[in-house]
């Protein structure tokens, strides 16, 4: 089964490797500010929505309380599934744009990783920690390696938060099922 690509380019978009789209909001640091907001905004808050939907329903707005546990809901009954553009959207955007510096550095290099059978890990790991995200699942530098970035599982279970983690699509929970099925088919997992 060939892996599908890393950042597989938009429909009508041309071929050459390097183009980058033009805009004030790609890689700039307008398009890092907007991409920290929609990936950190809802890891930070989600919980908080269901704490205020529920207060909601306490204070007596049984309405707005009773739609918004069912939007937040709906991740639970209907699997997001992966969405190419939204993907594309954010390494468009370059979130490293928002640092002054930010830089992979990998003792070997970057040709070194292998596309099966690798581990790469991470320190510090934490799904919004810069040297993961960043440096890592949205690093063009590792567009070759059409690698399956784990977090921890109840991360793809978070309110809001586990719905953009399904959108990117290459992000998915390290629990051992997860781990002996990468192993079994032999992908890179980071």
């Amino acid at each position: 089964m060939a892996a599908e690509p890393f950042y597989p380019l938009p429909k009508g978009a041309p071929e050459d490797k390097e183009a980058k789209p033009k805009g004030w909001l790609y890689h700039t640091f307008h398009g890092g500010f907007i991409v920290h907001t929609v990936l950190i905004l809802p890891w930070l808050l989600g919980a908080f929505v269901i704490i205020g939907a529920l207060y909601l329903l306490y204070a007596g707005s049984y309405v707005a309380g009773t739609a918004i546990l069912g939007l937040v809901s709906l991740q639970y009954v209907t699997t997001p599934k992966y969405w190419p553009e939204f993907r594309q959207l954010i390494k468009d955007m370059d979130p490293r744009c928002y640092y002054d510096h930010c830089e992979l550095h990998l003792p070997h290099g970057v040709e070194d990783i292998k596309n099966e059978k690798s581990m790469l890990c991470y320190h510090p790991h934490g799904a919004l920690c810069v040297g993961f995200s960043w440096n890592g699942a949205h690093a063009p530098e590792l567009k070759h390696i059409p690698a399956k970035w784990l977090v921890v599982d109840v991360l793809m279970h978070a309110p809001l938060f586990g719905r953009i983690l399904r959108w990117i699509g290459n992000v998915g929970g390290a629990d051992a099922g997860n781990m002996k099925r990468l192993m079994k088919v032999r992908e890179a997992g980071c």
